[in-house]
């Protein structure tokens, strides 16, 4: 097993740099573009889609939507997208 203090010199020694955002990891060597990798996205769960939907033809309210999105987090332990845990967690004032 190696000391966790070499593997931190060998990361820091490499020329090469990774950096990740939802969708995609790119590679970059000696700080420039070397590889990008596109992540393929999860299926949306039916039920989620069919609130964004619904809110956005106004047919119920942003309210009702988070608490739609909220039951489908903690009651039913869906995985929700990133936009819904985005407005799971906004201002109420910025949810309208």
């Amino acid at each position: 097993m190696v000391p966790i203090a070499s593997q931190v010199k060998l990361i820091i020694d490499s020329p090469y740099i990774a950096v990740g955002t939802p969708s995609k990891v790119m590679l970059f060597y000696q700080y420039k573009p070397y590889y990008r990798h596109l992540m393929t996205a999860e299926p949306i769960n039916t039920e989620e889609e069919s609130a964004w939907r619904s809110m956005k033809e106004q047919t119920i309210s942003a309210s009702d939507g988070l608490k739609l999105l909220l039951k489908l987090k903690d009651d039913l332990h869906c995985k929700l997208t990133p936009l819904s845990y985005k407005f799971i967690t906004s201002n109420s004032k910025d949810r309208q």
